[in-house]
């Protein structure tokens, strides 16, 4: 799974398996997108020098936000160290945006969750200080 967030957007990809080469993720193939500013529409590319800059230097993966094929549009583009799509880690980039790269099957409890256990061992302290 992956999880971008930056001043201009965030959004959560599950993938099947790591992400090599260059991959293009619409809007409905995401499971969470915001932004106020693009369209929700993202490219992973595993190589800089795909981007056609003009260096010939492979300055990390890079994350497209506002990607479209169509007009060859990118709106923003941040970049990671190398390789950061193909392993579990935490990383952020020069502008502070961050990629949390981790595994889909490691759930993350849900705040109404927590909430309901610290209830629960509450009304058992409260019961056991009852009963003394």
């Amino acid at each position: 799974m992956y999880e971008f967030n930056s001043t201009f957007g965030s959004f959560t990809y599950q993938s099947p398996a790591f992400l090599t080469g260059t991959t293009e993720v619409l809007e409905s193939g995401l499971t969470r997108c915001k932004s106020d500013f693009f369209v929700c529409n993202i490219a992973f590319m595993s190589n800089s020098i795909d981007l056609g800059l003009g260096d010939e230097s492979d300055l990390g993966d890079v994350i497209l936000f506002g990607y479209s094929r169509d007009t060859l549009d990118t709106f923003t583009h941040t970049y990671f160290p190398n390789q950061a799509f193909e392993k579990f880690g935490a990383y952020t980039a020069d502008d502070k945006s961050t990629l949390v790269v981790r595994d889909a099957a490691t759930p993350v409890p849900e705040p109404a969750s927590i909430a309901l256990i610290g209830l629960a061992l509450a009304a058992v302290g409260a019961s056991r200080r009852r009963k003394q």
